[in-house]
């Protein structure tokens, strides 16, 4: 069984992979159960909203940034997990893949749900139909990225060590002379 410490240079290719991955699966899961607009096509084929109606619209927003938020602690947890990659490499992978599945949860459910509802512009006037939820605003790509570099932020901050825990040495153990503190490497011959 491989840890996360022994993935070593693939283990951040698998991060970003598997932050994407988790993103497209959000937005599957997001097409599928983000509420529809129910709306009465009206004569230019165009549709008005029921009353209450509308107020989906912001739901399924919602639902939207709380599942981006969901995968961007997650993925810092996760991330948190790779000892050796630990600092603004890190950082930086975490939130490139964050902004990525951010988009991509977006794109992804935006497909789902328009393959799932008719919408109005097929349908005759008169005629109730469903409209596939979307994302009203792209503010909403925003959540994962953000939970994700505040989690990582606050992970560094309660860790105690200088190096964030990267180095596999004890951290209560006694220096050396010719130890070099910042670094935590042995600068002594044999030791």
């Amino acid at each position: 069984m491989t840890s996360l410490r022994e993935f070593g240079k693939h283990g951040m290719r698998a991060l970003f992979g598997g932050v994407l991955i988790a993103s497209a699966v959000v937005g599957v899961a997001w097409g599928l159960l983000a509420p529809a607009e129910q709306v009465v096509v009206v004569a230019d084929g165009s549709g008005v909203a029921l009353t209450g109606e509308s107020l989906h619209r912001f739901d399924a927003v919602a639902m939207l940034a709380c599942a981006g938020v969901a995968v961007g602690v997650v993925s810092a947890v996760a991330a948190w997990g790779l000892r050796r990659a630990r600092g603004v490499r890190l950082v930086a992978v975490v939130f490139v893949a964050s902004v990525l599945g951010a988009m991509l949860s977006a794109s992804v459910g935006d497909l789902v749900g328009s393959l799932r509802h008719q919408g109005a512009g097929t349908a005759e006037t008169g005629e109730m139909v469903s409209v596939a939820p979307s994302v009203e605003t792209l503010l909403v790509l925003v959540f994962q990225p953000l939970a994700a570099c505040l989690v990582l932020a606050v992970l560094a901050l309660l860790n105690p060590r200088d190096d964030l825990g990267a180095v596999d040495e004890d951290p209560h153990a006694p220096l050396r002379p010719g130890d070099d503190v910042a670094s935590g490497e042995s600068s002594v011959r044999g030791a």
